[in-house]
């Protein structure tokens, strides 16, 4: 695909996250990304334990040293977010939080990355780095508690799963006998090494909800810079506790001798271990920021957790440590753990788009200025249109073809003019009733007589009730059902409900014409005029498929689409939160049992067509002769239309 893709996914309770245009990448390149970030946290993470354990192995003592090193590098987050460009909403952060406020959230965030960054460095000291890192792997049941307490987050029996692992992985780690411990003379020595690397990582969560909770209750905000911002800031308060600390403690007496010893007096391979540490532990960071922000803080966290395991097969290779039998289960463990949380956050990810009706609501956006000038950019390259067209180029439309591709002016303009030739050619508002009557007998298409919580119209789709080997008839049909929703839709709303009930349904069912077809007039000429689709009952080898494809579809896309099954409480769910159950058919877990009637939504559908007609009546239709406005002017050439069924052959973006 070549279309622009937003890199942010909207998560529960969070506004929209709109990267700068520079962040905003094609499906390749953002796969690209994705893959480089995943590399940099675990690879970046996994050099930073292992040069820490590095310096101490070689003669470095200094407990404060190691604690700065692990923020010291915060300076090259300014690079990244000198990059970003200035806006107005991020100028007037100071609107919605006081200076005062944000500096006590900056520094007490600071203080407790300061003491964790000195525990985790106390448990460096006294352990080997694979048994270090096993250890680190328990924030994610500290994160997950905690989430429960402070984030409200529901615990599930995944968390418990992963809690319990992760318990039993730390416990079998903190009892062994870990020959490779730089503190293997002295059981209490390493203990304490084990008791300080468990605290920190109990930090360390517990730090990461608070965090969230700061952007969620006092910042009310939360965008790419703002991130980057407290990442330095609360850096640079524990960076300069840890001089401080550095200096208190007498640790910069013995700094000078350190060097001199350290690996047999090369106090080059000291100076490049210090920084390597540094920049390492920041490019971590950095990374994980850009998961982030490319996919999801949930995904980013586990890869985070995952560079933990991976970390101490490193660390036999390089330091040769010995992996002993519990510390084997407690790899198996801990890799158990991250599977039950990688199912908790799949999940999670599905309650999270499911269980929020109003998020399928109708709300106004509020148009940056870039985005209002890109509308009156379209709005040019259109040119004058005809009375008739015109109602087809309001704002809303003009928005509704631009997001459909990603705010590319040129783009949008031209899917517009596509689809304005195809409706003075086609005339999908004067397919009246009686021309597609035969198509709908079955009920494989029809609006419903209820509505979504939201007043919007719903479309019934029923696959198994094909009754038409037409490809012109079904297409001409389902365009008269697109536009009777359209016609049916409330003040301000732009977009519709799907349900399709999948019973009955067989691959005999699939022709795979009709199906590029109606993927096409979908995607060309109804553009993000879908709000969400309910797959009820789809076959069992539909969700698999589909966890296979939506990664490479976008993120608006993806969230439109919500498996049901009659036979599991928890999707059935979606159905109560977004309908009214009494009026919802019993072939989809409703109380009303009247099913489709043909004469009945026959009567309908002319009482519609009337009205439709009346209204065309006072607005006549444009001639052929008013297509020579529309020249792309884009540079590229205009599809032919089939004769056939009057569709340009062409594939576009999803609605």
């Amino acid at each position: 695909m070549d279309e622009e893709e937003p890199m942010l996914l909207k998560q529960k309770g969070e506004e929209t996250k709109v990267l700068p245009q520079f962040l905003k990448l094609n499906q390749t390149q953002w796969w690209i990304l994705v893959f480089i970030s995943i590399f940099f946290l675990i690879s970046a993470q996994a050099a930073a334990v292992l040069l820490g354990r590095f310096y101490f192995d070689k003669g470095g003592n200094s407990k404060w040293i190691s604690t700065l090193v692990q923020t010291a590098g915060f300076p090259i987050l300014y690079l990244p977010l000198c990059l970003l460009p200035s806006s107005s909403s991020h100028s007037s952060s100071s609107s919605l939080c006081s200076l005062t406020r944000l500096g006590s959230i900056y520094l007490s965030l600071g203080l407790a990355i300061a003491l964790d960054n000195l525990l985790y460095s106390f448990g460096l000291l006294f352990l080997s780095a694979s048994t270090y890192s096993l250890l680190c792997a328990s924030q994610l049941a500290f994160n997950a508690v905690f989430s429960k307490y402070i984030n409200s987050q529901k615990l599930t029996c995944w968390i418990h799963s992963s809690v319990v692992f992760l318990t039993v992985s730390a416990g079998m780690v903190a009892f062994d006998e870990d020959s490779n411990s730089p503190s293997r003379n002295s059981k209490w020595s390493y203990m304490i090494g084990c008791t300080c690397t468990l605290v920190a990582s109990l930090i360390y969560s517990l730090q990461l909800s608070l965090v969230q909770l700061s952007f969620e209750k006092i910042l009310k905000r939360e965008t790419f810079a703002m991130v980057l911002e407290m990442q330095i800031y609360t850096s640079l308060v524990a960076s300069v506790i840890a001089v401080m600390g550095l200096f208190v403690s007498g640790e910069w007496k013995m700094l000078r001798m350190e060097m001199r010893e350290f690996d047999e007096g090369r106090q080059v391979i000291y100076v490049l271990t210090l920084l390597g540490t540094a920049f390492s532990w920041q490019f971590a960071s950095l990374a994980s920021l850009a998961l982030i922000f490319l996919a999801t803080s949930l995904f980013s966290n586990l890869i985070g957790t995952l560079s933990l395991i991976v970390t101490p097969l490193a660390a036999i290779l390089v330091f040769q440590d010995k992996m002993t039998e519990l510390k084997t289960i407690a790899i198996f463990y801990a890799f158990l753990s991250s599977s039950s949380s990688l199912c908790f956050r799949s999940q999670g990810k599905r309650e999270a788009m499911n269980t929020n009706p109003v998020s399928n609501g109708f709300v106004k956006p509020v148009l940056t200025e870039e985005e209002k000038g890109k509308v009156e950019e379209m709005r040019k390259l259109l040119g004058p249109l005809p009375e008739k067209l015109s109602s087809f180029c309001s704002d809303d439309a003009v928005l509704r073809y631009l997001r459909a591709r990603n705010w590319h002016v040129k783009k949008a303009a031209k899917m517009l003019k596509e689809t304005l030739k195809w409706r003075v050619q086609y005339k999908p508002e004067e397919i009246s009733w009686e021309e597609i009557a035969d198509e709908a007998e079955t009920g494989k298409i029809y609006r419903s007589t209820c509505v979504d919580k939201h007043g919007r119209p719903v479309l019934v789709m029923r696959p198994s009730a094909e009754n038409s080997k037409s490809v012109k008839g079904q297409i001409r049909y389902l365009v008269y059902c697109m536009e009777n929703a359209i016609q049916n839709l409330p003040p301000g709303e732009e977009q519709m409900v799907w349900m399709i009930d999948f019973s009955g349904y067989s691959l005999a069912n699939v022709s795979l014409r009709t199906t590029r077809e109606t993927a096409h007039v979908l995607q060309e000429h109804y553009p993000e005029r879908l709000s969400f689709a309910v797959l009820y009952n789809p076959p069992k080898f539909f969700e698999p498929f589909w966890m296979v494809a939506k990664p490479f579809l976008e993120p608006k896309t993806r969230n439109k689409v919500k498996f049901v099954y009659s036979d599991d409480p928890n999707t059935k769910q979606i159905m109560e939160e977004n309908f009214d159950m009494d009026k919802i058919e019993t072939a989809f877990g409703g109380s009303d049992e009247s099913g489709f009637s043909i004469n009945k939504h026959s009567e309908r559908m002319k009482e519609d067509d009337k009205k439709r007609l009346a209204a065309l009546e006072d607005n006549p239709s444009a001639s052929l002769e008013s297509l020579s406005f529309l020249s792309v002017s884009d540079g590229t050439a205009s599809e032919d239309v089939s004769e056939d069924e009057h569709q340009p052959r062409r594939n576009g973006s999803i609605p």
